[in-house]
This record gives structure tokens, C-alpha cells and sequence, in this order.
């Protein structure tokens, strides 16, 4: 997507932006029963729609139903995911030079980008030239309060929670009509409409940051334990906790558990994942899911005999 370059003579890729991997496309999820209460996809056969970070086209697949193919638009910096979108869009409308085209999007679609951007400002800048007139935002974020090792992705610059997300869209004149957790709370998601000269609504307080101050605790916690380790153990999951701990703890893992079947004979690391079924009687497991996930693997685990940790 353009910088925030005034020349505007060409569009200039971002660096911090849609680095993401979305092998076959993400698991990315697009609430449409949600967003259409918020009339964000009606009467949209001649809006123009894009998507910033569409990754294989997961969204846009999902896009297709509601939005002219002519009109839906998408910039994503994976050559590999630009090809999967080629299969979905016209080619003009991948990565298209918006600036010298003078295009303005109905509908701006950021889902697992926002929180890669480093000076959010600028972008938000950026994006609001390129909104037409009663135009709508989507922005999807993790939230960060949900998970300690959210704080290990290198390529995240900002850790958003609800209220800081709400804060940085307002202080750039972006009005949340709409905010709320989803999928368990993982994620929040909003949409917005610009309006200039917002006023700011006040800076997050200490005792809003102190969800930092536990996931810090969390991590030293799981890093202490690790390090006085003496035996080899199992690692359930391999997803961020897991990744996290093989990178620093590569000696003391014996293999990666998992239950979702496609992840199931891959490597992370030179180890290897095995399912549940492949566990030794008596094996030691560290597991890095939260406790609601937790309580539904315990069983699965103790009836082979396994010890679980957490």
C-alpha cells in the first residue's frame, strides 16, 4: 500500500506490512453476519471494496458474494499470495497504482495488519485519503490481553487491546461505530467511519497496561521453568507459545503435539509434530494453551497414561 509519501508520483511498498504467511489462503475470520448489521456490506454491487493484507484470498473469496469482481481491489506483499489472487481478481485490481488512478474504496478491509504497521498515524492518514465519502473501515486485531505469547511476534509493532485500539482510531479521526471481541475474545474487531477533526478521548491509564505487566510474569514464569528443566518434555500445540519456547528451549524438547491433522507429520525446527495418539505412556507434556483449551486436551492426555504441565 502507498506510504505516506506526499509526492505520491508511485506507490511505495510499506516494509512492516502483510509480511504475513497465510498458507492456503488463512484462517483469517471475516464476521459478515456481524459487519452486515453495521451495514458495512449492503447494497454493495457498486461499491468499490479493498483489502490490505488479503494474504491467498481468504477474505476475498468471502468478499466475491457480496461485491462486483470488477470492483473489489487488494494489496498484499507476498509473491506467492499475489499469484492465489490473481486466480480470484483482475490483475489490475492487485496492487493497482491508486494514485495515479485517483480510486477511492466504499469499504477498507484490514484483517491481521493493522497491528504490523509501526507508525499507525501516517497510515491512518494515508488510508483516509483513499476512503470516499461515507466510507467504512474493517480493522481486525489480536488482542493482545488474550495470550502472553502474542508479546513474542517479532513483526508485531503495536499490541493492541480494546481500549487502545478505540483510542489510536479516534486520535486520527477514525469514529468506532462499532467494537467487540470475537472468536472467544482473540480478536477485536471494529468498524469505522472518518470524520475530520474527532476529538481525542483521553490517553489509556496505568491500570490499563498492568495485562502487560502479567503476560511479562507469565513469560519469565514459563523461561524459569525451561531453564531448570533436567529432563526432556513434549510441547502440546504449535502455534505461537510453542514456537516461542522450541526457539529458546530446542534442546530440552522431544517433539511437538497437535491435534489438527494438516499440521500433524510437519517439522518446526527439525521437530517433529505427532499426535496425540503417538504419545509414549508416561510422557511429560508442557502445554501452552490457555486453560478453557486446557481442560478439553487434559483428558484426552491422561488416558494415555501422560503427564500434562502448564
Amino acid at each position: 500500500f502507498p506510504s505516506h509519501d506526499t509526492s505520491c508520483k508511485k506507490p511505495i511498498g510499506t516494509k512492516s506490512i502483510l509480511c504475513k504467511n497465510k498458507k492456503n489462503g488463512g484462517s483469517i475470520r471475516l464476521d459478515h453476519a456481524d459487519i452486515k448489521k453495521m451495514e458495512f456490506i449492503k447494497n454493495t454491487r457498486k461499491l468499490k471494496v479493498c483489502e490490505i493484507g488479503a494474504g491467498g484470498g481468504s477474505s476475498v473469496k468471502k468478499l466475491k458474494k457480496h461485491f462486483n469482481r470488477k470492483n473489489i481491489f487488494a494489496f498484499e506483499k507476498s509473491n506467492n499470495n499475489t499469484k492465489k489472487l490473481q486466480k480470484l481478481l483482475h490483475k489490475k485490481n492487485i496492487n493497482p497504482k491508486i494514485c495515479a488512478k485517483g480510486i477511492k474504496f466504499d469499504r477498507i478491509i484490514l484483517i491481521h495488519t493493522f497491528e504490523h504497521i509501526a507508525k499507525p498515524g501516517l497510515f491512518l492518514n494515508r488510508l483516509a485519503q483513499f476512503l470516499a465519502e461515507n466510507g467504512k473501515l474493517f480493522i481486525q486485531v489480536p488482542n493482545s490481553e488474550s495470550n502472553p505469547f502474542l508479546l513474542t511476534i517479532a513483526d508485531h509493532s503495536i499490541h493492541y487491546t480494546k481500549e487502545t485500539l478505540q483510542k489510536t482510531l479516534q486520535k486520527f479521526n477514525f469514529k468506532c461505530e462499532k467494537i467487540n471481541y470475537s472468536f472467544g475474545k482473540k480478536e477485536i474487531s471494529a468498524i469505522c467511519g472518518y470524520h475530520q477533526k474527532l476529538k481525542e478521548i483521553g490517553k489509556a491509564d496505568v491500570a490499563s497496561i498492568s495485562w502487560a505487566n502479567r503476560h511479562f510474569k507469565a513469560l519469565k514464569a514459563v523461561e524459569s521453568f525451561f531453564s531448570s528443566l533436567t529432563n526432556k518434555v513434549y510441547l502440546f500445540g504449535s502455534s505461537l507459545g510453542a514456537t516461542w519456547i522450541l526457539a529458546n528451549f530446542t534442546k530440552k524438547i522431544i517433539s511437538l503435539v497437535d491435534e489438527d491433522a494438516s499440521r500433524i507429520g510437519n517439522t518446526v525446527m527439525q521437530k517433529k509434530i505427532i499426535s496425540l495418539k503417538q504419545l509414549p505412556k508416561k510422557a511429560i507434556i508442557f502445554s501452552t494453551v490457555r486453560p478453557t483449551r486446557l481442560n478439553q486436551i487434559k483428558s484426552k492426555i491422561e488416558q494415555r497414561y501422560c503427564k500434562l504441565i502448564s
